[in-house]
């Protein structure tokens, strides 16, 4: 795949600082380096300490990736939007969202392959940024290639990529709006994970929306994005999800999942220079 990224300065600079200034991690850098001849600016080959004028165009094509050893699975996929650099995918209760040692032949990334080859495309590992768990539904990013990877990487780190899910918890809460704010770690190998002095830094947000005799339907920001986060901050509170069991939510016929959809999501695409925004109906 080719990519252009242009010179914004309004002064000189050497091709690198121009694809570093655009998004383009040190380490991919390196790779586009390693393929001969890659950079192109006003149809000429040139070096990597070229000179790029002001509002000139630096051309240059991406490693094609593969992973021979990611199965692919045609079963059905839920594309929201896609376009050459972004996959936003609805993904259902009971997919895992990357390959484990329970299953490695239909999880959402071997079924983003399976899609992808249906479609002929060029690159063939997606890369999962806004991973859920298994049995919590709604939205995810994909990134379809290595710039793509970089650009959204980046985002997360600096918080930028929004994400807002429904939740419902048990009972009824005190207050209207909270901030959640307890380190989060776990014991060994355990796959539940807990409140614990020595865990990461950890904070979710909540609005309240709905409240019932015995459940509350919460809107839910995180600000950091620590495995089972939502699930271990409301079930510390006593309000844990319904359906949740592994952390005390009670179950039922209409819960036998914990009640968690990831139904918002907004990310910034470089290429276009716009957010992009994305929602899905409650359903939980």
């Amino acid at each position: 795949m080719q990519i252009s990224l242009t010179n914004p300065t309004q002064q000189p600079l050497t091709v690198k600082k121009v694809l570093t200034q655009q998004g383009v991690s040190h380490r991919l850098y390196h790779k586009l380096k390693q393929i001969p001849a890659n950079f192109v600016v006003n149809h000429r080959r040139v070096p990597a300490d070229y000179l790029v004028n002001p509002q000139a165009t630096v051309c240059f094509e991406l490693p094609t990736e593969n992973n021979p050893d990611l199965t692919a699975s045609f079963q059905p996929l839920n594309c929201v939007y896609e376009d050459d650099h972004w996959l936003v995918v609805d993904k259902p209760v009971g997919l895992s969202s990357v390959p484990g040692p329970s299953n490695r032949i239909d999880t959402l990334t071997n079924r983003v392959k399976g899609y992808w080859l249906q479609q002929g495309s060029e690159n063939l590992v997606p890369h999962i940024i806004t991973r859920l768990d298994r049995d919590t539904q709604g939205l995810v990013l994909i990134a379809k290639h290595l710039l793509a990877n970089s650009w959204a990487q980046q985002q997360l780190a600096q918080q930028q990529i929004k994400k807002y899910y429904y939740a419902r918890v048990a009972g009824q809460l005190s207050t209207s709006h909270g901030l959640l704010d307890q380190p989060i770690g776990r014991q060994g190998q355990q796959i539940a994970r807990q409140i614990m002095a020595e865990g990461q830094p950890a904070l979710t947000e909540y609005w309240v929306l709905q409240t019932q005799a015995t459940d509350t339907l919460v809107k839910v920001q995180l600000h950091t994005g620590r495995t089972h986060q939502i699930r271990v901050h409301f079930a510390a509170t006593g309000h844990p999800l319904l359906g949740d069991q592994l952390y005390g939510g009670p179950v039922s016929s209409t819960y036998p999942h914990q009640a968690l959809e990831a139904y918002y999501l907004s990310f910034f695409d470089p290429i276009t220079q716009k957010t992009l925004t994305f929602t899905l109906p409650l359903r939980i």
